[in-house]
């Protein structure tokens, strides 16, 4: 593993560390562990196995979604370009649960379509 990547690794153990805050929220690092962990991956490093194994913890599970909040709402741009990134990286590594994800996708841009309606109509 290169010094980079220990350094990464490192540094996304720290933000792991504040996913079990005592209040049980979670952190809003999910954007800077999806970013780390997909250009890991794509270098080819030792290190993105560990990075992926973090990614997968900051997950949010709802019913039948999954995504990465990360930002004041889960509907943010950020929660969607960590969901975005955390999506490449499952289907990359063929994962399973890549359904789950694609239907949060699916669900954000209805919500998205939805406003731009009203706002439409208010016109």
């Amino acid at each position: 593993m290169s010094l980079s990547a220990s350094y990464l690794i490192a540094g996304l153990s720290d933000l792991d560390l504040l996913q079990r805050r005592p209040n049980g929220g979670r952190s809003e690092a999910s954007l800077d562990v999806a970013f780390t962990a997909r250009a890991l991956h794509l270098v080819g490093d030792s290190g993105s196995e560990a990075a992926f194994e973090i990614l997968a913890k900051c997950r949010t599970e709802e019913a039948d979604l999954m995504y990465w909040r990360s930002g004041p709402h889960s509907s943010s741009p950020a929660s969607l370009t960590a969901t975005s990134l955390a999506l490449l990286m499952y289907a990359d590594r063929g994962e399973l649960m890549t359904d789950k994800i694609v239907a949060w996708v699916n669900e954000m841009r209805l919500q998205v379509r939805i406003e731009q309606i009203k706002k439409l109509r208010k016109l």
